[in-house]
């Protein structure tokens, strides 16, 4: 297994997941800027090398982290790097981004037919 090393990596450099269906209320969304705010800690986001812009990134988990980062001004983001495929990024987008935050149910059932759709093809099974 890989080691996990956490990156600096300048937020001009981090490209939100097309895909991304989870957002954050405004009342949960002010209180992650506040704690960050306040505490200047978050947890890492989960990113991947862009698969089409050299020399970006990807956001895979964090985009409501990356929106406060930005509207407060950081330069840079703690991150994670993971090497992962289109496939592999809609799995993650599925799953990790779940966790915090809510799905818009319409940009969830495009995420998922992306992924379905991906999945029968590699499969070779299309339906």
């Amino acid at each position: 297994m890989d080691s996990v090393r956490i990156q600096e990596i300048s937020v001009e450099l981090l490209l939100e997941h097309p895909e991304n269906s989870n957002f954050m209320n405004a009342e949960t969304a002010q209180k992650l800027r506040r704690h960050i705010e306040q505490t200047g800690r978050y947890e890492p986001l989960t990113v991947r090398l862009h698969p089409s812009e050299e020399g970006k990134f990807q956001v895979i988990n964090g985009h409501n982290r990356l929106k406060v980062l930005r509207a407060l001004e950081f330069e840079r983001a703690n991150c994670i790097v993971w090497n992962l495929d289109d496939q592999q990024a809609r799995l993650y987008l599925a799953t990790l981004n779940r966790l915090s935050g809510k799905d818009v149910p319409e940009r969830r059932a495009t995420l998922l037919d992306h992924w379905y759709l991906q999945l029968f093809v590699a499969l070779g099974t299309l339906l």
